[in-house]
């Protein structure tokens, strides 16, 4: 529990960072959230907290962190210990474990090359922050604790850590004759192997997700048939896909209470199909309806937002208008970061989009900035001889000769 007044006031803290760490944590997520998972020791004095700066060694980067509390409002616990600390100079202010805070500024000082980071306790009242977070507790409900572990594991896309617990649990429900649990989980499998590029395997899931699953279950019937279109789209079996986009589409608007997130997914999917028949502007009207739908209905920080905007870049990419496009896919990303892990799939997709942009604006490094970032995240969720993963190296080697 706070022993401060409910004054406003300013702590200090300095350490060193690795330049990744502190570019995926903390310089390129301005607006978004920042955790530490540790006890957070702080001083009312900056020029304590620089002391703790690691100035000499090459591999870090010197930051010191500008927090602000508003005593009167903050809920996050924390504790003056200056009359109970060894050092009574410090005047340490001691955090909590998890306290989280929202990223206000990031700026170096060029003078002295320490990085200086504007922080804000948040508050229980974040509206973005509760938002978030409900829209993650919905998304891994699950009758069992083991379920929300690999529902939780499917949302940040840990493809193959989530796997073999899936399998496993398919290999249970069968003995168990859960027909219902065994259509969703063939639909996970279905969906874990298209993201690592076992189509075949993604086609065999989806298919018995479809044999086992309860004509009534709408919208799993649904979700399954925007999966196989999804395998067909890649597939270049386009009419197919879009078949199998409407009649996702049909099983939604049957339901009795409309569902925002599957109504957009599949949208999205069959403006996908007309921009690949080259009805670009056909295409761009139908994103741009999904995304006044969106807005309206998700929280601002909704990955389906982030998945719309990108899509819309990409319209404009084709366009050659490669400003818009930015814009757009820079808008993308921003929601990718603030709601996803920082070695999230989805972020590496976003980085290779803007990369490209980039590269036709004739800013290379910047282009190399972002495939690098796509790269380091591949290689941490994808197999060192994965298709896609080299496809990209190579891009960026090819890239990185241009600087």
């Amino acid at each position: 529990m706070s022993s401060r007044s409910p004054a406003c006031f300013h702590v200090y803290r300095g350490q060193g960072m690795s330049r990744k760490e502190f570019d995926s944590k903390v310089r390129n997520r301005v607006g978004g959230l920042l955790s530490f998972n540790s006890f957070l020791s702080t001083s009312e004095n900056a020029a304590v907290a620089e002391i703790f700066v690691l100035r000499n060694d090459p591999d870090s980067l010197a930051v010191i962190f500008d927090i602000i509390v508003d005593g009167s409002m903050s809920r996050c616990p924390y504790a003056a210990l200056a009359h109970n600390s060894a050092i009574a100079d410090e005047e340490e202010i001691l955090f909590s474990m998890h306290s989280v805070f929202r990223i206000q500024s990031v700026e170096e000082n060029t003078d002295d090359g320490i990085w200086h980071v504007n922080l804000a306790v948040t508050q229980e009242n974040d509206q973005q922050l509760h938002a978030l977070t409900d829209y993650i507790r919905k998304r891994i409900e699950g009758p069992t604790g083991w379920d929300r572990l690999e529902n939780l594991l499917m949302e940040m896309g840990k493809w193959k850590m989530v796997k073999p617990l899936i399998e496993g649990s398919l290999a249970l429900s069968l003995n168990d004759k859960d027909f219902r649990k065994q259509a969703r989980l063939h639909y996970q499998l279905g969906l874990i192997n298209a993201q690592i590029g076992d189509n075949a395997m993604a086609m065999k899931h989806y298919k018995e997700s479809l044999t086992v699953r309860s004509p009534t279950d709408l919208l799993g019937l649904a979700i399954t048939h925007n999966g196989i279109g999804l395998i067909l789209e890649e597939q270049k079996h386009l009419s197919d896909a879009l078949n199998e986009y409407k009649c996702a589409l049909s099983l939604i608007n049957q339901l009795d209470q409309i569902n925002i997130e599957a109504v957009s997914a599949v949208r999205n999917n069959i403006a996908s199909v007309l921009k690949s028949q080259g009805k670009l502007l056909e295409a761009l009207h139908m994103y741009e309806e999904c995304l006044e739908l969106e807005s309206k209905c998700l929280p601002t920080l909704h990955p389906d937002l982030a998945i719309t905007y990108a899509n819309i870049g990409s319209i404009y990419d084709d366009l050659n208008e490669y400003e818009t496009s930015f814009s757009f896919e820079s808008k993308a990303l921003s929601i990718e970061e603030h709601s996803l892990p920082s070695d999230h799939p989805s972020l590496a997709v976003t980085h290779s989009n803007i990369a490209l942009t980039l590269y036709a604006l004739n800013r290379i490094p910047d282009a190399v900035s972002h495939l690098q970032q796509t790269v380091n995240i591949l290689t941490k969720v994808l197999t060192c001889d994965d298709a896609f993963l080299l496809r990209h190296q190579t891009l960026l080697e090819k890239l990185q000769r241009q600087l």
